[in-house]
């Protein structure tokens, strides 16, 4: 049997006398962290873009369900890059009025070249389309896109295009493809 000595070394610690323990205080969290902490929990799939583009939709739906909505809505959508694209078309509707899809193309293009690579003309028509279908925008009578859901506006599972108004005064719709 070897002796303990050679098996063990013990270290023994002698505190500093100097030395003083500071406690650590809880941040300060304000309304907006608590959203935040709160749209966290209900992802499914986390990532910093996928929280900010969740607050971002949660501007857009009415205010009592904009939590749930957002969520829900971020959740349904399979990757970033999509995400990121449908946000990116939200947000120049929001800058800008009476958009066509040439006019989001071309303010795609201006935004930056990243996108321009990133995100193709079809890949923009299929995001108008699912923002039409979750409600989010329409297309009002002039055919100009819109962020929003008026109390007229022409439910549809396509785009359509204002096309001419009638002497009886009924409005003709035109299915449209890109």
């Amino acid at each position: 049997m070897e002796p303990l000595t050679t098996l063990l070394d013990v270290i023994i610690y002698e505190p500093s006398k100097y030395f003083q323990t500071k406690s650590t205080t809880a941040p300060k969290m304000n309304l907006s962290h608590l959203i935040l902490m709160g749209l966290k929990l209900k992802l499914e799939k986390f990532t910093r873009l996928r929280l900010q583009k969740t607050a971002y939709f949660t501007n857009l739906v009415e205010f009592t369900f904009a939590m749930e909505k957002a969520t829900e809505l971020v959740n349904r959508i399979k990757t970033d890059k999509e995400l990121e694209l449908l946000a990116t078309v939200c947000f120049i509707l929001g800058a800008k009025i009476d958009l066509r899809l040439d006019d989001i193309l071309l303010a795609i293009t201006v935004w930056s070249q990243e996108k321009v690579n990133k995100f193709s003309p079809q890949s923009v028509q299929r995001a108008i389309s699912f923002l039409i279908n979750e409600n989010l925008i329409y297309i009002n009578l002039m055919g100009y896109y819109k962020l929003g859901t008026p109390s007229n506006q022409v439910k549809t599972n396509t785009l359509v295009k204002y096309e001419t108004v009638n002497l009886n005064g009924s409005l003709n719709f035109k299915g449209r493809d890109f």
